[in-house]
């Protein structure tokens, strides 16, 4: 499964942030990858935004990260 796949189902309620985050744990990928991890507490941040640090999305309200 895909991290893209897993993000989906977290934001369709298919698995819980736990479960994401269980499954998105691996290695930190090569410098200039981008990833993410969820928090225990469901919190989301995404790594490998160019020169900026990682980006948290944290909230109870859904929300979409559009990659280009």
């Amino acid at each position: 499964m895909t991290k893209e796949e897993i993000l989906l189902k977290v934001a369709s309620g298919e698995i819980t942030p736990e479960q994401a985050g269980k499954l998105l744990l691996t290695d930190a990928p090569a410098r200039g990858t981008l990833y993410c991890k969820v928090s225990e507490k469901g919190g989301l941040s995404v790594y490998g935004l160019q020169r900026m640090g990682p980006v948290g999305l944290i909230g109870k309200k859904p929300c979409s990260v559009h990659l280009h």
